[in-house]
């Protein structure tokens, strides 16, 4: 009989979960703008997410998140120059949010932490966003 509700109640527990690997649930992120409140699996969309107004396309907020992100967060098309890049893909607020995995590209800013005290930061990868292009200047050298 405790074995059975034993079986029970942890099927029941798998079922709360979308990520069973994690035990967090799994958010899409859909649109620019979107609050993330709570501890998840981040996953973002295959197609670029662009940031109309400069502020993030994801929005996290609050204390003690745990952040574990899926796939690549884009804010451009193949092809546009890094110097016209522009937006903020991840936008933190929140003291001791921990942010995992996280592949952000095609944005002047890839991740902005504003207020985020203690903020951990895992294996993030950001090298995609906003390069300033070299000007070629011939016959600068020398003349």
């Amino acid at each position: 009989m405790l074995l059975e509700l034993v079986a029970c109640l942890f099927a029941l527990s798998l079922q709360a979960s979308d990520d069973p690997g994690t035990g967090l649930p799994r958010v899409e992120l859909t649109h620019a703008g979107q609050r993330i409140t709570q501890s998840c699996v981040l996953v973002f969309p295959a197609a670029p997410l662009r940031d109309p107004d400069g502020s993030g396309v994801a929005h996290i907020e609050g204390d003690g998140l745990r952040i574990l992100c899926e796939g690549v967060l884009r804010g451009a098309d193949a092809g546009v120059e890094a110097d016209r890049f522009d937006g903020v893909g991840l936008h933190l607020t929140g003291e001791g949010i921990e942010l995992s995995g996280a592949q952000v590209e095609g944005y002047r800013v890839g991740i902005l932490a504003e207020q985020a005290d203690a903020a951990i930061l895992r294996g993030l990868d950001v090298s995609g966003n906003f390069r300033q292009r070299a000007e070629e200047h011939v016959g600068a050298r020398g003349s």
